[in-house]
């Protein structure tokens, strides 16, 4: 019963995962992802605004980030479907969830990545 449960979990988390990356895939490939939608920061002098606008800006105006990682978020969620793919699919999406960490840590103003950068 014990193994069965586990199962069912790790099975809900990959299906979690497997929507996850496709939503965000296709957002991607439509790009409505990102871009900054509020013009008031846009006119600000580049100094004064938050370096997580300044790259979400910029990761929009790239049409070829997008697609790129957009086909390869579905592409790693469609393999992580099928038992025969599930392994290149994890190592795909592992892969762009480190590059989505990477972006994280370098443009958030989170007080503790603050402290980290001042050192």
């Amino acid at each position: 019963m014990k193994v069965k449960l586990i199962d069912f979990g790790v099975l809900a988390l990959r299906w979690y995962l497997i929507v996850y990356m496709l939503s965000y895939g296709f957002s991607k490939l439509t790009l409505s992802q990102f871009g900054v939608h509020d013009d008031s920061i846009l006119e600000q002098p580049i100094k004064d605004i938050d370096s997580f606008y300044v790259a979400w800006h910029l990761f929009g105006r790239s049409t070829f980030f997008n697609i790129a990682t957009g086909l390869l978020e579905i592409l790693g969620g469609l393999l992580l479907i099928f038992n025969r793919t599930v392994l290149l699919g994890a190592l795909i999406v592992l892969s762009v969830l480190a590059q989505i960490l990477i972006i994280y840590i370098s443009f958030t103003t989170l007080p503790i990545f603050l402290a980290l950068r001042s050192r």
